[in-house]
């Protein structure tokens, strides 16, 4: 395969980054130039040694996550949070252009003739849209792979922006959805009228985990703390749960803090009903031994692209009980290898766990039915193949 320039701009290393990392150290073309954002968190990205064929190459410009940031850290001064906040509305198609042109001259000197753009959430990173265009005027073949997507901007002078940025990503490459949920999202929210690719996420395979059930069930949550992922609410799971009699138990919560002021209210909820002892905060760390030591998986996102934890915990057999969120009514067959349930329903979700603490076997065989359909649907080598033959076709 001719060489490749892969674009990535995240504001938080998680699913997407991964996802990235395993295309590009199996995607065998005879040489791969990696844009990141220099200010980005790489920890995903580059979790292992990438081949000899990749070229790093750092991007410095500014974005509009971290003028966001900025921002955000005046809000103790009112007049000047407002006019910071403005600004940055002001400064974001501008940049926008700038960095078209920036990218251009970035990608004309390479020696390529494939563009893929990992954006993580659509419009999500601005950098992934710009360079896109930029890769276009360089004669480049396009493809923009999108892991979530949004509604447009409540502006209506925005909305027509963001109608013709829309526009011209239809018109110049083949955009790929990790789901068809996000799909459908794209086509109705926003501005694009091709048949737009799903490849879902892919993992590798892992050894099915053995249950040795112990008087206490370990249930698992692997997600950055805040407000999207929704840990919060499974305190009021647990307050129920704990209320109806159900104690041996406990949930482990991986995974790093990205709003201080989610942590503390999560932990003050903790304290407040008493539950420090059945939720547990690891942070973040490598989650490998708490897949093999727990029972049940769960996710609580209140959206979300294509869940590369559900897929984790599929791959070695877990069972998963999740809110319906994104790509995961995709992943998990309800009442066969786990349970959906709608947003904010507590009742719905106690009820699912009581189900696997009454009938322990059941965690098994949710399992076995979870790695099953993970290999027939969601392996490295079937995403890998997909996008080869995609970009090659």
């Amino acid at each position: 395969m001719n060489n490749i320039i892969f674009f990535i701009e995240n504001y938080i290393a998680g699913g997407s980054d991964m996802v990235a990392h395993d295309i590009i150290a199996n995607i065998n073309a005879k040489k791969i130039y990696l844009f990141v954002n220099k200010s980005n968190d790489t920890s995903n990205l580059l979790k292992d040694e990438l081949p000899s064929n990749i070229e790093i190459i750092y991007y410095g410009l500014i974005t509009t996550a971290e003028l966001g940031s900025f921002s955000n850290s005046k809000k103790h001064i009112f007049t000047i949070y407002i006019l910071l906040k403005v600004f940055n509305l002001l400064f974001l198609y501008p940049l926008i252009i700038f960095s078209i042109v920036y990218f251009y001259f970035k990608f004309k000197r390479l020696d390529a003739k494939y563009f893929i753009s990992n954006n993580g959430g659509y419009p999500g990173g601005e950098y992934c849209r710009s360079a896109t265009i930029s890769a276009y005027f360089a004669s480049l073949k396009c493809f923009h792979i999108i892991h979530s997507a949004a509604s447009l901007p409540r502006f209506k002078l925005f909305i027509m922006l963001e109608y013709f940025i829309d526009m011209m990503i239809d018109k110049i490459a083949t955009v790929i959805c990790v789901s068809k949920h996000n799909a459908n999202i794209l086509k109705d929210n926003r501005n694009f009228k091709q048949e737009i690719t799903v490849i879902y996420n892919g993992i590798k395979l892992n050894e099915q985990k053995k249950y040795n059930f112990s008087e206490k069930v370990k249930l698992l949550n692997v997600a950055s703390l805040y407000s999207l992922k929704n840990q919060i609410f499974f305190v009021e799971v647990f307050n129920k749960l704990v209320h109806l009699g159900y104690t041996n138990l406990e949930l482990h919560l991986v995974g790093k803090s990205i709003d201080e002021q989610y942590l503390l209210r999560l932990k003050n909820l903790l304290q407040q009903y008493n539950l420090e002892n059945y939720i547990i905060l690891h942070g973040f760390t490598n989650p490998s031994q708490y897949y093999n030591d727990c029972d049940i998986f769960l996710l609580s996102s209140k959206i979300e692209g294509f869940p590369i934890v559900t897929l984790e915990a599929m791959s070695i057999g877990m069972p998963i009980i999740s809110t319906k969120a994104g790509g995961s009514i995709e992943q998990i067959i309800d009442g066969f290898n786990g349970f959906l349930v709608e947003q904010g329903d507590i009742d719905c979700f106690v009820e699912k766990i009581i189900f696997f603490l009454d009938n322990k076997d059941q965690i098994k065989f949710f399992g076995e039915n979870g790695y099953n359909l993970f290999n027939k649907n969601f392996t490295i080598k079937q995403m890998i193949n997909r996008y080869k033959s995609l970009i090659l076709g």
